[in-house]
């Protein structure tokens, strides 16, 4: 019945967003990839239960930059305690997403933006994380029930990975 569901469901959205859908055999399950908004983008489902969404797209990283943000929990709150992740003076948001990242100036700047943080809002059950060639989204499979907010989901890695190229090219001038 999921694998039906995602198969439909992932087919839909690779036509919409122009990705290239993948049915996947008996090991792997379906996929799409391909070029989105100039960005190589894979998207994946894995795991059984439950099953998990993994979105990866490409990033230039030549300054290794690091990011990760992931929705609110008790090890979140631990490291904003600690300084760990940043807080950035909208207490909604802190309350519901830790921000962290090297250099710490970089995760500052980042969330210091409040359309991103807004855009970040309207997410749940989700990390992002930036490594030294993708930003990387895991969340719940549910969501591709809901296409609109995966086109969202797609968007928003747009968005980041447009901040985290900036912030290398002219970030530490101002």
């Amino acid at each position: 019945m999921w694998r039906t569901f995602a198969h439909v469901t992932l087919n839909k959205l690779a036509g919409q967003v122009g990705l290239s859908y993948h049915a996947g055999n008996f090991l792997a399950g379906p996929y799409l990839s391909g070029h989105y908004r100039n960005r190589w983008m894979s998207l994946e489902i894995s795991g059984i239960n439950p099953p998990c969404l993994r979105i990866a797209m490409s990033v230039s990283n030549v300054a290794n930059l690091s990011l990760k943000v992931t929705n609110q929990s008790i090890f979140n709150q631990f490291e904003q305690s600690l300084g760990l992740a940043v807080r950035t003076g909208d207490n909604e948001f802190d309350r519901g997403f830790a921000v962290s990242g090297r250099p710490i100036v970089f995760a500052r700047q980042l969330s210091s933006s409040a359309t991103l943080r807004r855009r970040l809002s309207q997410c749940y059950g989700l990390t992002i994380r930036l490594t030294a060639e993708k930003l990387r989204l895991v969340g719940w499979a549910s969501y591709l029930a809901d296409t609109p907010y995966m086109l969202h989901l797609f968007n928003l890695m747009d968005v980041l990975a447009k901040a985290v190229e900036s912030y290398q090219t002219d970030g530490e001038k101002r």
